[in-house]
């Protein structure tokens, strides 16, 4: 369950005299009495569909926020955007953000599982999940469409799209700009600011930067004797550590060129650094009773806090990224109306994730069962990803009966996974005498390491005709067609026979495995204009992700590749553009999807510590609705959104992995089989699909005179609990204790008793 809350007062538009001057001042009559200036929501645009239209009177079901209200409502990175729209999930796992859409997008952590919810930076897609949390300064606007998006965003989009557009810089202005400063607890520091400069009537640029430093939240503990901590001062004693201290900074150089009044050049340069310095976590044994026994073995608990801030950990933590993002957009505007757009995107980064993989700065206590020891497992990766996209639009004019949108995309994007064998696991800090395989490190039972690059390749073309068959009475249809590929091309380094079996020698297998697939989405829409206020919507729409590479695990090969999914959402809304004499505007909708093939990991009963990925077979349900509501009354804004969601799995029996070395038998997903531990999880919700959503914001503007106001401002956000397991099981079963399996789900005693 997470919740937010954020408090916040600024005095703006501060007086500067000279040639520069505060960004989007707010004016304030004499008579301060006078609140009817305030009374006033205005019109929200979306861009989604490539061309710029008031949301209430499209038929998507989208959250809008300005420049403005981002600051205003604390939208700091992706993160907080499921505490400003209704049904969304943002889970931030090591380098990755897990960003799900009504139950749809990324149920599992690891980079060939693919997005399904896809970031859009100034018309341009970004990193597919990793490196997507970079901060929001000098924007524009931020929409987050929910449901699929298969026709203009296509691939990765069956969750829903998110477009994050800067500001612009101004052509045949003054040099103007804005500076925000920021103080919190944990000595959180942080300042951002743009400056316009005009070069020309036809040429100008913008200059925009970030940076923020904070403490961390957590405090590592460090009980390990290798690491000769004096006794009870276990805190951050061994050298290196960084218990996740944040220091970030970003800068951004827009250009914007317009020779002629048809032609328009724009061009933005990105560079960021973010270094979070670890990504902390607590293991489950660590909140149980001292002494007591740790499932599924038995084990007893050597230690016992139930702080969840104390981390525990004797291994390094990093995490940082690096990236750099080119986008270079070109418009044209022929004199029938026409228009013809390109967006050119290139995007190269750099991630880096350690971590104490088992969570604990003294082993792990259920290893003795099955390794005889505990083990000191760590991770660590350093990564380069690169991707490379081209979009040619032809936009017809918006003022006609029909209206209609063609376009061609295609996109690469890279992972590198860098040499000599940077993305490891293994006992200890290290591999003895380093990544690459030698002598030193033959016999280190578990360890596992690849080198080389997995390239991925999307073309599509795609196109939406919308016809207006009265004045208050339209349709559209948009249809898309999408190619995907996947290809490894990595060295594989494990010690043992698939994982499972010990031998003497490790083994280094050649992995080059490819998937590929395709499919045509589609959207159909009715819409109708009953009163001036009033729209009303129903749609059908479908989004495609394509499927993904088991890593091999055998010279043999390993598990085939895992498929492609879809779904198929049914929709209906209403919008309501003016309430209480326009004081108030409201969205309301309702929608059923079909989620085919939900795509999830499983380990082997047999090979323990081999995982592998596959479809969820039928498909998982999910209906619910979404409502939102802007209001404003004189100084007084308001803002409000719930979202309520029921999500169903299909019929599918597999093993928890958590219980994996106590499965012995066998299970067959469609099946089931007649291991005590093969449970059928049909009936329970999908993953990061919380039932219950909803935020709540309220600010008031007070004159302070000369101009200024000073603004305070109230947030509230709800998240209700979700399952990060298809299980829903909270506890581990005991060894002593098996489950019992009946006709559908298998009933279990806590590892607690």
């Amino acid at each position: 369950m997470n919740r937010a809350i954020t408090l916040s007062a600024f005095v703006l538009a501060l007086a500067y005299c000279g040639t520069s001057q505060a960004a989007q001042t707010p004016s304030t009559d004499k008579d301060s009495s006078k609140d009817s200036k305030y009374a006033n929501i205005e019109t929200i645009v979306v861009t989604g569909e490539r061309r710029t239209e008031n949301l209430m009177k499209t038929p998507v079901a989208a959250s809008v926020i300005s420049g403005a209200e981002v600051q205003n409502r604390d939208v700091v990175n992706v993160n907080s955007l499921q505490f400003i729209a209704p049904n969304i999930t943002v889970n931030d796992l090591g380098q990755g953000v897990d960003f799900n859409v009504r139950g749809i997008g990324k149920g599992e952590h690891n980079t060939q599982t693919p997005v399904g919810v896809v970031t859009y930076r100034d018309g341009a897609a970004t990193f597919p999940g990793y490196m997507t949390a970079e901060p929001y300064y000098d924007i524009k606007s931020v929409e987050v469409y929910r449901g699929p998006q298969g026709t203009f965003v296509g691939q990765n989009a069956t969750g829903g799209a998110v477009f994050v557009t800067t500001n612009n810089p101004r052509l045949g202005g003054i040099t103007e700009g804005y500076a925000q400063l920021q103080y919190g607890n944990y000595n959180d520091m942080q300042a951002q600011g743009a400056v316009d400069i005009p070069v020309s009537d036809t040429f100008a640029m913008r200059i925009a930067g970030f940076g923020e430093t904070r403490n961390s939240f957590y405090t590592i503990i460090d009980r390990s004797p290798a690491d000769n901590c004096p006794n009870y001062q276990y805190e951050n004693c061994k050298p290196g550590y960084n218990t996740g201290d944040l220091r970030q900074a970003a800068g951004r150089l827009s250009l914007l060129w317009q020779p002629v009044d048809a032609l328009t050049v724009s061009l933005k340069y990105d560079v960021m650094s973010q270094n979070f310095g670890a990504s902390p976590a607590v293991p489950y044994s660590q909140i149980m009773p001292l002494g007591a026994p740790v499932a599924p073995y038995g084990t007893p608990n050597p230690y016992s806090d139930t702080n969840l801030f104390h981390i525990t950990a004797n291994a390094p933590e990093d995490r940082y990224d690096r990236e750099q993002r080119t986008i270079l957009k070109i418009e044209y505007l022929f004199n029938n109306g026409v228009k013809l757009q390109s967006v050119t995107d290139y995007n190269y980064g750099r991630g880096l994730w350690r971590t104490d993989l088992d969570l604990t700065d003294y082993g792990n206590p259920s290893d003795v069962a099955y390794f005889g020891s505990t083990s000191n497992w760590t991770f660590y990766d350093s990564v380069d990803e690169m991707t490379v996209s081209q979009e040619f639009d032809v936009i017809s004019p918006s003022d006609q009966p029909v209206t209609w949108v063609a376009g061609l995309y295609a996109q690469k994007n890279n992972y590198y996974w860098r040499k000599p064998y940077q993305f490891w696991i293994a006992v200890g800090d290290r591999f003895p005498g380093g990544p690459t395989p030698n002598a030193a490190n033959y016999y280190q039972y578990t360890s596992w390491s690849i080198q080389g690059e997995t390239p991925n390749r999307d073309i599509a073309a795609f196109g939406q005709v919308r016809a207006k068959f009265t004045d208050t009475v339209s349709a559209s249809l948009g249809l898309r067609w999408t190619r995907t590929r996947s290809h490894n091309n990595v060295d594989l380094w494990s010690y043992g026979n698939g994982f499972g079996v010990t031998t003497l020698t490790p083994s280094v297998y050649q992995d080059v495995q490819t998937q590929q697939s395709s499919a045509v989405t589609y959207k159909a829409s009715i819409d109708w204009n009953v009163t001036d206020n009033d729209f009303v919507y129903a749609f059908v729409a479908t989004g495609y992700t394509g499927g993904g590479l088991n890593t091999f695990t055998s010279a043999s090969g390993g598990p085939a590749p895992f498929g492609k999914v879809t779904d198929t959402d049914y929709e209906v809304g209403w919008k309501r553009t003016s309430w209480l004499d326009g004081r108030m505007q409201t969205q309301l909708n309702a929608f059923y999807t079909l989620y085919k093939d939900f795509q999830i990991t499983l380990s082997d009963p047999l090979v323990p510590l081999q995982t592998y990925e596959i479809n969820l077979p039928k498909s998982t349900k999910m209906y619910g609705f979404e409502g939102e509501v802007q209001a404003a009354f004189g100084r007084l804004s308001l803002t409000a959104t719930i979202g309520w969601l029921k999500s169903k799995l299909a019929d599918f029996w597999a093993v928890d992995p958590r219980n994996r070395y106590l499965a012995s038998g066998t299970c067959d997903p469609l099946t089931g089989g007649a291991d005590p531990y093969c449970v059928n999880v049909g009936g329970n919700p999908i993953t990061y699909a919380p039932k219950f959503t909803y935020n709540l914001g309220a600010q008031y503007t007070i004159a302070v005179g000369n101009g200024n106001t000073l603004t305070p401002r109230i947030n509230y956000a709800h998240v209700a609990s979700q399952w990060a397991s298809i299980f829903d099981d909270p506890a581990l079963v005991t060894a002593s204790a098996p489950a019992t399996c009946g006709a559908r789900n298998c009933s279990t005693t806590p590892a607690n008793g």
